[in-house]
């Protein structure tokens, strides 16, 4: 509810009360540290970049790349799912692997990961600054969805009710 009604973070109260053990807890809690990724890029660990472009099922990987690298103007270098590879940069820029680099980035990202019915992927993305540059740490985790046309979670306001689409 404070969220909805905009509330500065300082005026946030948690209590914690254990029925089972005679122990009430307060907190205040306060705002997530900020990483300053170039002089214009600030993240903190609760963000998430979201990739939606209207390809669908048909969204490659280099679509994604693509997108990242125009949109917040850093590099985007290894792509994992999970613990899961799917791309390694440093592997991939070798000569003798240029075909196999070539086919994984025009290869469909649904088709590649195996995927069912999923709506959306997270994937863990390595970036850098400058293609010589080292990895940049503090880099929020990437969501693509394939189905944008529905939104993923709908709910109601208890200020106004009125309908959001996230």
């Amino acid at each position: 509810i404070k969220v909805a009604k905009k509330i500065n973070v300082e005026e946030y109260r948690n209590a914690f009360l254990n029925l089972a053990l005679p122990i009430c807890q307060l907190s205040e809690p306060g705002p997530a540290p900020v990483t300053q990724l170039t002089p214009i890029l600030k993240v903190t660990l609760w963000d998430r970049w979201e990739v939606k472009l209207k390809k669908g099922k048909d969204l490659t990987l280099q679509d994604v790349l693509s997108h990242l690298e125009s949109t917040y103007s850093l590099y985007p270098r290894d792509v994992m799912k999970g613990a899961k590879p799917i791309y390694f940069y440093s592997i991939m820029n070798l000569p003798e692997k240029k075909s196999e680099k070539e086919a994984l980035l025009s290869s469909k990202l649904y088709d590649l990961l195996g995927l069912q019915s999923e709506a959306y992927i997270d994937l863990n993305v390595t970036f850098v600054n400058d293609p010589k540059g080292k990895i940049l740490s503090g880099t929020p985790t990437v969501r693509v969805y394939f189905d944008t046309a529905q939104p993923i979670l709908t709910f109601f306001t208890l200020h106004d009710l009125s309908l959001i689409h996230i």
